[in-house]
């Protein structure tokens, strides 16, 4: 795997890379999808990172260069096989490094949201879901003009429009936390509603 990491610190030749990943890839549709068109050079650059042994978690959330990259999953690998070894002396357990080196690097580099931002995602959900019931409501009442319809039309409509509002809201304050890193205090009112 030395190779795929000195590629991954060179000029990143769409060819060599190819060459490299229809080697160590066992998957060979994926070798063939990838390869053939060298528009895929991000694709098969982010399938060499994994080959390479660097974590999904740390690729997802890749702000550095390769070279800086290489070197933090090299560290979490020293770090995890460190504490592994300590702990397999201390237990007596079997350790396997790759297991190790997911878990830990999911614990220590896997975002963690501020506990408005979950509960706004779980309040998002609960909407989601009564606006489904009232569009099936419409649904089950029919194309129908009789008075009765329409005015049973009418109150899920009007049950219906303020919380597509408040959503709405939500969700585009939610996002700019995402895009900002600001908490926005409207949250914490669109929380408190129903």
């Amino acid at each position: 795997m030395e190779d795929i990491k000195k590629w991954l610190l060179s000029d990143m030749d769409f060819a060599a890379g190819a060459a490299l990943f229809a080697k160590y890839c066992k998957n060979k549709t994926l070798v063939r999808s990838i390869t053939l068109n060298p528009r895929n050079a991000k694709k098969l650059e982010y399938e060499l990172k994994k080959l390479a042994g660097i974590p999904v978690t740390l690729l997802f959330n890749q702000k550095c260069s390769n070279k800086e990259l290489l070197k933090i999953a090299e560290k979490g690998l020293k770090r995890t096989i460190i504490k592994a070894t300590q702990q397999k002396e201390n237990q007596n357990i079997n350790v396997n490094k790759k297991n190790v080196l997911y878990a830990t690097c999911t614990q220590t580099t896997a975002p963690t949201y501020n506990d408005p931002i979950a509960k706004a995602k779980k309040r998002l959900s609960e909407w989601y879901i009564k606006i489904d019931k009232m569009h099936r409501q419409l649904y089950e009442l029919g194309e129908s003009n009789a008075p009765d319809v329409v005015k049973k039309r009418l109150a899920i409509l009007e049950k219906r429009k303020p919380i597509i509002q408040k959503c709405d809201e939500l969700y585009r304050l939610k996002e700019a936390y995402f895009d900002t890193g600001k908490y926005d205090p409207r949250i914490a009112e669109l929380l408190k509603t129903k």
